[in-house]
């Protein structure tokens, strides 16, 4: 686990791309973030794109549930 402490300033620039880029939260941005130093771009582009897609695939089917 790893924790740092951020401005309130700091973290709703964290939050607002996070929810631009499409992470379920400023964790999971922070590690994606980190993943893309260790992989080529490529890769996390298509990783972030499938985790949206999967994002949004449950959305929906809880929708339908609350209906």
């Amino acid at each position: 686990m790893v924790s740092f402490r951020v401005s309130n300033d700091e973290f709703e620039r964290l939050r607002a791309r996070s929810e631009a880029e499409g992470s379920r939260s400023v964790s999971d941005y922070a590690r994606l973030a980190l993943a893309r130093e260790q992989r080529p771009e490529a890769d996390w582009v298509e990783h972030l794109q499938r985790l949206s897609a999967n994002v949004e695939r449950l959305t929906q089917l809880l929708d339908r549930k609350d209906s």
